[in-house]
């Protein structure tokens, strides 16, 4: 069972600058909808996912100005 308060999260290599909201997503997950709501595209500056995300899906986040990072 996953626990958030063990959750741990490194940025080592991700190029992210000082108070911009991330977003790390799995690209399975990029454009489907959940059970809980993370972040609308507006609330965020920078979302790091993998080569899995739908292509679509990430131009419509760059669209809205998050700066996409696959990794």
């Amino acid at each position: 069972m996953f626990h958030g308060r063990n959750a741990q999260v490194s940025t080592a290599g991700i190029p992210v600058r000082p108070r911009e909201r991330a977003r790390c997503e799995d690209g399975s997950k990029v454009g489907h909808r959940a059970f809980a709501r993370i972040r609308e595209p507006e609330e965020i500056d920078v979302l790091v996912t993998d080569a899995a995300a739908p292509e679509p899906e990430l131009a419509a986040f760059a669209e809205a100005g998050v700066r996409v990072i696959r990794a």
